[in-house]
């Protein structure tokens, strides 16, 4: 099992989004090293911080089950 940091504005997918939805795609990736790191390496069970760019106050949310 790993442990992922996920970044995202709350504008646009924010972690009520998440809750919400409990699954989602996530498109929009620029990091080609991020991309192929999400695509090659990512595994069901993995954990995922999720981070909120640009929020006030900024902050990292507990660990998510990956359901990729």
């Amino acid at each position: 099992m790993a442990y992922w940091l996920m970044k995202s504005n709350p504008k646009f997918f924010g972690i009520d989004d998440l809750q919400r939805l409990e699954t989602d795609s996530w498109d929009g990736v620029r990091n080609y090293r991020a991309r192929n790191f999400m695509r090659d390496e990512m595994q069901v069970g993995d954990k995922v911080f999720f981070y909120h760019s640009s929020a006030k106050p900024s902050g990292v949310a507990e660990p998510f089950p990956n359901f990729v």
